[in-house]
């Protein structure tokens, strides 16, 4: 073995072995707290229902989105966007994050991009909101959300189902735009 790959092995397992030392002490300074602060598997973390009431209490009313020219590259940000909210925490995660504040544009995008079952999903997911539109002020939209349209982030399972059985291929879809568009 050459030297070169000796020292690139030692370096390896020294990392590898401070890592497991940085574990072990982050354990032990979680066991010295104060037990009775831990009342359930997940640590202080709150449950997510608390922690949507603790942001929503948090944001400032009237913030001011950034408006978009909906040139191809917002699009695919907008299709992006809406994929990686829903897949990651469901249509609740979508409205509640800023993404929620570019709704109606995220369904005319997956319109651009020729997904429309896929735009007729997020529109019926809109439509739970009072004048079958969300807020674009992340506030009020949080507000909503809390206290009419989705109090116990539920409200969306069925649309979710149906946004998870990718009833058309979106990825292809966009990638077809990206190539058509020098993306």
């Amino acid at each position: 073995m050459s030297a070169g790959v000796l020292i690139l092995l030692t370096i390896v397992v020294l990392g590898i072995l401070v890592a497991i030392a940085l574990i072990a002490f982050n354990r032990w300074i979680d066991m010295q707290e104060d037990p009775g602060e831990k009342d359930n598997l997940h640590g202080m973390i709150d449950s997510y229902g608390e922690i949507r009431r603790k942001l929503a209490s948090g944001t400032p009313r009237g913030l001011r989105r950034i408006e978009l020219a909906m040139a191809p590259i917002d699009i695919v940000m907008l299709v992006e966007c809406l994929e990686g909210e829903v897949n990651n925490g469901g249509f609740d995660q979508f409205f509640f994050n800023s993404s929620g504040d570019y709704a109606k544009e995220t369904i005319d995008a997956l319109k651009q991009i020729g997904a429309h079952q896929t735009a007729e999903i997020v529109q019926l997911a809109c439509d739970r909101f009072p004048h079958g539109s969300p807020p674009i002020d992340i506030s009020l939209r949080r507000t909503l959300m809390l206290e009419t349209v989705s109090p116990d982030a539920d409200a969306f399972i069925d649309l979710e189902e149906r946004f998870y059985s990718y009833e058309e291929p979106i990825s292809d879809l966009l990638e077809m735009f990206k190539e058509k568009h020098s993306i």
